[in-house]
């Protein structure tokens, strides 16, 4: 069951990401108006913000094997 979540969430990172991508995309492209390009900006720093607290909650569930192979938080 916790290997579903794992992977939903994975995915929508995928997504989230490539949202971004799409975002800094049409922003580095096209030339838009003023007002689009801001809402742009907007639309781009959400989706960060969102990826960036994503990536903290699997950071938080990732565990590292270390020197003596006992496993340790991330």
């Amino acid at each position: 069951m916790a290997e579903k979540k794992e992977k939903k969430q994975e995915e929508n990172l995928e997504i989230l990401f490539q949202k971004l991508e799409s975002v800094i995309h049409t922003m580095e492209t096209e030339e838009l108006p003023l007002e689009e390009a801001f809402s742009k900006y907007q639309e781009g720093m959400e989706v960060l913000k969102e990826c960036s607290k994503r990536v903290e909650q699997v950071e938080k569930q990732v565990l590292y094997l270390d020197d003596k192979g006992e496993l340790h938080e991330f």
